[in-house]
């Protein structure tokens, strides 16, 4: 049988076996100073070894420390960021706590990144509202993909312009996403742009959203041009240009132009006495070009009805509607999302063992490092004691091994002519027996597997949160592992080199056993051989149906599934 012969050709190559004895040496004395070579290297071994426990060490807190690790980099990052005092470390790592413990952002980095933007848009802001401030940022990017600094800045805008909280502001903002005034991806440009200019004309904050969206509903392609619209009306107001089309409307001119200068409740009420006088022009020639003197070029790319509808405020819009609660109780209540949230609970009540830790594992690191001389002398004294203990115990192992092994030959010529004769026996019975039972096992399989398949789909849907939790554990223990792997790493090469050598000494005294053993199954199994080798061929190709058979059900190839049964 050829794959004995090929295990007897591999020990018996006494050529290639004495040039390996030659090199490593021809007895256990040349094992000794093999080993004693290896051992002068040990104490080098033994710095990368000591290295390698050090970085183990930092990973044996494993979460606690990984956390505590994250949390102090981000918290760095912020007052790096800010310019804030390093005294209130301490306040700032409370509310990064909170916002990750509530569940938004990323990771500790992008929530200290979002607070630094926030910070840096409203300035000094207590650490309740940073936090809050914060919180409604993140959810508004993971809603409705607005960018944190672009929807603190248009938050800013409508608080600084209409006396409004954040909360308010990103109430409205809100709003106006699900209304649909972001559909042309304009929202916050035109809250930054145009809310001093609804300021100015006497309207507040839910003026504007009530205006962009009566405007947008009356056929304003963007709402960027209905606040276009506002402003250029209100510089024709005030610079009196359009003084004519006010007294052809019957208008006291000099009162409007008054009232768009006082701004507030005044300019509220010219805005509305203007836009009604438009109404109330019969002539469309007339009308028109009254339009065009107040609103510019904003009147034709609007169109009058898109104008007039500015005016009619509807209550589609409520800043003290909690509309941002409301999202985020809708946005983060699913399975994935709560897995989420209780592995952060979890990291954040092993922070303080972290925290504890890592004063602890800094010190196991120094005195690793102060010491490493000491550990490095005790092993090069252990390694020459190791290396005569190899040199005095070989040689009597090599006895016991070389008397033994006639034994076992012996035995083994007893036993290997009824193996094989039990296998040509055997296994012709085995090939009938599957290829009887081959066709129905396949056809219950065909009906059953695409019911399994089935059923399997909502359970891995349902199983896939618990990946997303399960998958930060793994990370922590590859992490914890991967100092394990650096040690063996570095103990691999000498205990290989070690093993190595003894085999290369064992193997010469064991060249003639290993032959005698190659001769008598290659001989014993060349007859049985022929016998079988159609059955293992029937078996092989049996199992090639099966798998062809699997694959092609999950490629869905269901035709040449059926043609393999």
């Amino acid at each position: 049988m050829e794959i004995f012969k090929l295990f007897g050709s591999i020990f018996v190559d006494t050529n290639e076996a004495d040039e390996k004895i030659e090199k490593t040496g021809k007895s256990s004395e040349g094992l000794g100073n093999k080993l004693g070579e290896v051992a002068k290297k040990a104490g080098k071994w033994a710095i990368g070894i000591g290295a390698a426990v050090g970085t183990a060490a930092v990973a044996i807190g494993g979460m606690a420390v990984n956390t505590s690790q994250q949390v102090n980099k981000a918290v760095d990052s912020y007052i790096v960021s800010t310019g804030s005092a390093k005294e209130a470390t301490s306040q700032y790592e409370e509310v990064l706590k909170n916002i990750y413990k509530n569940n938004y952002g990323e990771d500790f980095q992008d929530i200290a990144d979002s607070m630094a933007q926030v910070k840096t848009q409203l300035g000094e802001i207590e650490d309740i509202e940073l936090q809050n401030v914060t919180e409604d940022a993140l959810a508004l990017r993971d809603t409705f993909g607005f960018e944190v600094n672009e929807s603190v800045r248009a938050a800013k805008m409508l608080m600084d312009q209409f006396g409004i909280s954040s909360k308010e502001a990103y109430n409205l903002i809100a709003q106006g996403a699900q209304q649909g005034l972001d559909k042309n991806g304009d929202l916050l440009d035109s809250i930054n742009e145009y809310s001093v200019h609804f300021k100015q004309n006497g309207l507040n904050a839910t003026d504007m959203f009530n205006t962009f969206k009566q405007g947008a509903e009356s056929g304003a392609f963007s709402i960027d041009k209905i606040g276009d619209a506002i402003k250029e009306m209100g510089i024709r107001m005030k610079d009196g240009s359009a003084a004519d089309s006010l007294k052809a409307m019957k208008l006291n001119a000099d009162d409007i132009t008054k009232a768009f200068g006082e701004g507030g409740e005044r300019a509220s009420w010219a805005f509305g006495e203007v836009v009604e006088g438009l109404k109330n022009i019969k002539d469309p020639i007339e009308q028109n070009t009254a339009g065009v003197a107040i609103f510019g070029t904003m009147w034709e790319d609007l169109g009058k009805d898109a104008i007039f509808a500015m005016t009619e405020y509807g209550e589609a819009f409520d800043e003290t509607l909690d509309t941002m609660n409301q999202i985020k109780e809708v946005k983060y209540d699913n399975l994935s999302d709560m897995f989420e949230g209780l592995k952060r609970n979890v990291e954040m009540l092993v922070l303080p063992l972290g925290n504890a830790l890592m004063p602890i594992l800094k010190q196991v690191i120094q005195i690793i490092s102060d010491n490493m001389p000491m550990i490095q002398g005790i092993i090069e004294q252990l390694a020459p004691v190791i290396t005569n203990l190899f040199s005095q115990l070989l040689p009597p192992m090599m006895d016991l091994v070389q008397a033994i092994m006639p034994i076992l030959m012996n035995l083994l010529q007893q036993i290997i002519p009824f193996v094989s004769q039990l296998l040509e026996t055997i296994l012709p019975i085995l090939v009938q027996l599957l290829n009887t039972l081959l066709p129905p096992l396949m056809q219950i399989i065909e009906a059953v597997l695409p019911i399994i398949i089935q059923l399997l789909q909502p359970i891995l849907a349902l199983l896939q949160p618990v990946l997303d939790f399960l998958q930060p554990l793994i990370d922590l223990l590859m992490t914890i592992l991967q100092p394990l792997l650096q040690i063996i790493n570095m103990v691999l090469p000498p205990l290989t080199q070690l093993i190595t050598t003894l085999i290369n000494v064992a193997l010469k005294p064991l060249q003639q056993a290993f032959q005698l053993v190659a001769s008598i199954l290659s001989g014993v199994f060349s007859s049985a051989f022929e016998g079988v080798k159609k059955a293992i061929q029937s078996i092989k190709n049996v199992f090639s149906n099966i798998i062809d058979f699997v694959k092609n059900v999950f490629t869905g190839n269901w035709k040449r599934s059926v043609g393999k049964c």
